[in-house]
């Protein structure tokens, strides 16, 4: 797991059984202020692509620590997710514009992969979550357009991609669904 150098790991005491663990500790406060910081970066196009990765993988690696983030943060998140759905029109080059894809991609895929659709489903509840969808459609629409000129993106629209749309969009597992639910995903879709 990575470590933030902000935020070092600290020693923690399990209640229950009184041994030590490593534990990312964090003040909701800081967070919060972490995360407008970062929503307004990503909003002002002053990242990079490597710098993009970054934001992606600080927010996986928070959510994989505590998938049960307050609803402030979450909803900061779906911020954040909506300023990465903006800077995937950038008025830089065709090149600029597949290493953003390629980033965003890789990050919602590697963010939402570890969840399963009981926690979607629950994150679907949100009234935020309409940002993730539309940060998806686009991906998906760039994607699909981009594939001849990236191996990444062809190799993730194999397997991973169809994966993530299928939580997203809850496509997956149709056949078992009820008939409300089956209404309720192919409303999301159109």
């Amino acid at each position: 797991m990575m470590t933030f150098r902000a935020f070092p790991s600290v020693r923690h005491i399990n209640s229950h059984d009184g041994s030590l663990s490593d534990k990312m500790m964090f003040v909701p406060e800081t967070l919060t202020q972490l995360f407008n910081a970062l929503k307004l970066v990503v909003a002002s196009d002053a990242i990079t692509v490597e710098q993009g990765s970054e934001i992606w993988a600080l927010l996986r690696d928070l959510y994989i620590q505590d998938p049960d983030i307050p609803p402030t943060l979450l909803a900061l998140t779906f911020d954040i997710l909506e300023q990465f759905h903006l800077w995937l029109t950038p008025s830089a080059s065709d090149k600029a514009v597949i290493g953003r894809v390629e980033t965003c991609v890789v990050g919602v895929i590697r963010m939402f992969a570890l969840m399963d659709l009981d926690h979607v489903s629950s994150l679907r509840k949100t009234t935020s979550f309409r940002k993730l969808e539309m940060l998806v459609r686009t991906l998906d629409a760039r994607n699909t357009a981009l594939q001849r000129e990236s191996a990444i993106l062809r190799g993730l629209k194999k397997r991973r991609w169809p994966e993530l749309m299928g939580k997203i969009f809850l496509v997956e597992n149709l056949k078992s669904s009820s008939p409300i639910e089956k209404e309720e995903a192919i409303r999301i879709q159109d």
